[in-house]
Order: structure tokens, then sequence, then C-alpha cells
């Protein structure tokens, strides 16, 4: 429970309605949470989130009279992501734990300032990466922690849409998303293999990008509607990334590939995907799809709530959203200069 505060749950406030929607709905519903506050410049969005989960509470159009009520104990940023590291210090510095959307930062040195103000507030810093919040993901990733993979050696991963550009500008301009397809949807498919893989060191990147079909749809994009990548750990692992917004395909593809030692794991389809694992079982290839009642998995709000009021485990460290800001800027610079970039 937050020192001092005789409570049942927490109290926790969500800065930005068009992505934070979906937190409000979630807070709401969690057992750790007490009552949930927004916040967003347009009152029409504010009025009707506050009317569609039935909320009491103030709300406020500015983040910075949000940040001073002491009543609220942690938020969440769901703004474009140039105001995430600025909102998220913000925070921080006001004394509330943060549950940050993805990507965590526009730079890496934003990100690496972000961590450290957690660790200078004592507050927890989440990421929400969502694509975690499965529990076929997390059967994979206990495989893949108790050894039954073996050692994993290579990985691959893929976001890619026939056509899905974003309507919204914050998301194709550069000064505002600080990157594209990469940064919108194939960060979430990089969080999730690096965090089934273990999270190894990665230390160089090769990477392409193409903008081939957004500046139809809008002459000011200018980031990538197309983005590949190799990335190499210090463990001797490396994995592939290709993420899209629009390509010449079948139709939408979200998966990843685990190569193990001892046995490999997949997803693929769409937005639910299927789950298979690979192995060798005396002598003869088994290939299992877990098909029983898996444990639930509590979404992303939940656990955040439950990590402060309960003290369990962090699920999606500052740490993690870094080491992936890592490997996204360099990809962004290998395909600037054309040459492998090392991960700093």
């Amino acid at each position: 429970m937050v020192k001092g505060k005789k409570r049942s749950g927490i109290r926790v406030g969500v800065i930005g309605l068009n992505m934070g929607k979906g937190h409000v709905r979630n807070y709401a519903s969690s057992p750790d949470v007490e009552a949930v506050y927004v916040c967003d410049l347009v009152p029409e969005r504010r009025e009707a989130v506050i009317a569609e989960c039935g909320l009491t509470t103030p709300a406020y159009a500015d983040y910075r009279e949000m940040l001073a009520n002491s009543d609220i104990d942690a938020v969440s940023v769901a703004l474009p992501n140039r105001l995430h590291a600025p909102v998220t210090i913000a925070a921080l510095r006001a004394g509330k734990h943060v549950l940050c959307e993805k990507p965590m930062a526009a730079t890496v040195a934003e990100a690496r300032r972000m961590v450290a103000a957690a660790a200078k507030a004592d507050r927890q810093l989440m990421v929400h990466f969502n694509q975690r919040f499965s529990p076929e993901a997390f059967f994979v990733k206990s495989l893949a922690d108790s050894g039954e993979l073996g050692d994993i050696y290579l990985a691959k991963c893929h976001w890619i849409r026939r056509r899905g550009i974003p309507r919204r500008s914050t998301f194709y301009q550069k000064a505002t998303s600080g990157g594209g397809a990469l940064i919108d949807i194939g960060v979430h498919v990089l969080d999730l293999t690096m965090w089934l893989m273990g999270h190894p060191q990665p230390v160089a990147v090769s990477g392409c990008t193409y903008c081939n079909f957004g500046p139809d749809l809008d002459p000011v994009f200018d980031v990538d509607d197309h983005a590949l990548a190799f990335v190499r750990f210090a463990n001797g692992a490396s994995l592939s990334l290709e993420a899209s917004w629009a390509s010449h395909v079948q139709g939408e593809a979200i998966g990843f590939e685990l190569r193990g030692t001892r046995g490999g794991a997949r997803r693929v389809g769409s937005y639910q995907g299927e789950y298979r694992v690979f192995q060798t079982v005396g002598g003869t290839f088994v290939d299992t799809t877990p098909c029983a009642p898996l444990p639930p998995v509590a979404n992303a709000q939940h656990q955040f709530a439950a990590s402060i009021v309960n003290g369990t485990p962090n699920p999606a460290p500052g740490e993690h959203g870094l080491a992936v800001q890592q490997v996204l800027e360099a990809i962004y610079k290998s395909a600037a200069n054309g040459r492998e970039a090392r991960v700093s």
C-alpha cells in the first residue's frame, strides 16, 4: 500500500484520453484502484469518458493541475510520443508512479532521463507493452524461463499491414511521433520478442526504412511506412524484425518465432494469433498448441496497480523500455547511414 495512505486501494489519473480510454476502463475494474481521474484538453472527450465509466472524481484540462493533487498516487501517460518524457518526468517528480504508453520516449536520451527520474523519486515506472499481457504469451515466457526451449539463439518478429496507416498526423510526422511504423507497431513485437528471449543486451543493428505509401495520404508524411532490421545481442543471439503500415501483401500479419537449442515457439496470425511449440521428445518431433484453458493474465493496468499496492514485480519496467528504445534508435541510425550501427 502507498505509505501514509489508509485506503482500500490507490487513486490513479489518466492523462490523454485518445489512447487513454482503455486505461480508464481497466483501472475502473481493478480491485487495487479506489478512484480514477481523467485529464484531456478536449472537454467533449473528458465528458464522454466520464459518462461511459461513471466517474465522479474531478476532471482536468491541464495535467499539471492533476499532478498537484496529492490524493492521486499514480498516473498513466497516454499522450503523443513527444510528450511522454516531459510529462512522465514531471509526474515522477511530483511523487506519482507512472505507466507510460509505448514507445517509452522519442529518444534514448529521454528514456534514460525517465529511468533516472524514477530511481531518484523511488517510484514505479512501467511501459505499456500490451502485447505481453495474454495467457499465450505468458505460457511461452514460462517455457523459455524454465529452460524448456534451451538457449534461444535466434528470433524473428513482424507486424505487417496491407493498408493500415494511422489517420492522425501526430502518428506520421517525426516532430510529434519520433518515427513511423517501426515506432508505432514494430515496437510491440520487438518488445514482446526481446522479453521472451530474456532481454539480452543489444549491441549492434543493421536497418532499412522505406516511405512509399504515406506521402500519397498526406504530403506532410515524413516517417517510415516500412522498416526492416537485424539485431545482434551480446550473448550471440540475433533477431530480425519487420514492421509495415502498408505493403502489397495478403493481409495483416502479427507474429514472432523463437529458435532454441531444445525447442522453438511461434505466434502467427492477426490479433488473436495461434501459438505453437516445437520440441523433440525421445527422438520424435512433437508440435503442441496450447488448447486447454490457460491461467488468466491480468491486464497491464491491473498489474501496474498491484505492483504499487501489493509489491508484486513491475511487469514491464522502464529499463526494458530503455533497451527497446536503444534498438529503435539504432535502426533509424543504421538506415540513415547505410551501415551497421552500434547500440548505445
